[in-house]
């Protein structure tokens, strides 16, 4: 009688445990967590060989030159200074950082335009910012250009600056990058289709190329996120002071 109730209990207890088993103890994981903590997807491609040429060896584009004072060019440019302290009280935003952005689209407080009786420029768009009235950021859409592709545009930049074909890096068929020393290089074939959001101030239907100094990039951002941190201190002590007031028993 007692070897058969030990069985039953066996029994019992078997079920029970399968009973358990059948039940998670806990959500399954994610796919994602399943994945390694590094070296994720392929390795970033690189170029044949690093550029090393610095911001004064960037090319020139249509007489525009990273690093140029805005007085130098406003001598050629004669609406320049205008449209410049115009787009200063525009956006205060950025220009209480230092950082004044112009394009070809402007026009003088007079109604004229920024490129008029310049026709060197009459074939092309861009855009200008600077940086403490140094020249940081130019993007230039040539309208009257058609490289067949990216490598044929590329072709004809090495050929015509100082930029070089080890320097490039294509991941997109449309677009190829270049990071030197002080600055990047980007060449478009205008080419892209607007729907992947990519590039917009790269690409809008005309092969273009741009140059970045990726200091005052880097100086502008410092001077933004410093701004920030401080309008945060300050909200926060005042915060303090208020809910210490709130604490504070006056007779």
């Amino acid at each position: 009688m007692k070897t058969i109730l030990g069985l039953i209990t066996i029994l019992i207890l078997g079920i029970a445990v399968i009973g358990q088993k059948a039940i998670p103890t806990s959500s399954p994981k994610p796919v994602w967590a399943n994945r390694p903590a590094a070296n994720v997807g392929p390795p970033v491609p690189q170029p044949k060989t690093p550029c090393k040429l610095t911001k004064d060896m960037a090319p020139a584009l249509r007489k525009f030159k990273l690093g140029q004072d805005l007085e130098e060019i406003a001598s050629w440019m004669p609406r320049l200074r205008a449209v410049f302290e115009q787009n200063k009280l525009r956006h205060p935003e950025t220009a209480k950082f230092g950082s004044v952005l112009v394009s070809s689209f402007h026009t003088a407080p007079d109604g004229t335009s920024l490129t008029s009786n310049l026709p060197d420029l009459d074939d092309v768009e861009f855009s200008l910012n600077f940086m403490d009235e140094k020249l940081t950021y130019i993007n230039m859409k040539y309208r009257e250009f058609e490289p067949d592709n990216v490598r044929f545009f590329l072709k004809q930049v090495n050929e015509k600056t100082s930029l070089s074909e080890e320097f490039w890096l294509i991941t997109d068929p449309h677009i190829a990058y270049a990071t030197c020393a002080d600055f990047d290089a980007t060449v478009s074939d205008g080419k892209l289709k607007e729907s992947l959001d990519c590039c917009p101030s790269v690409d809008s239907g005309y092969p273009s190329v741009t140059l970045m100094d990726l200091s005052a990039n880097r100086e502008f951002r410092k001077r933004r996120n410093d701004a920030e941190a401080k309008a945060k201190a300050l909200e926060l002590e005042k915060l303090k002071a208020e809910e210490l007031k709130k604490k504070t028993f006056k007779p």
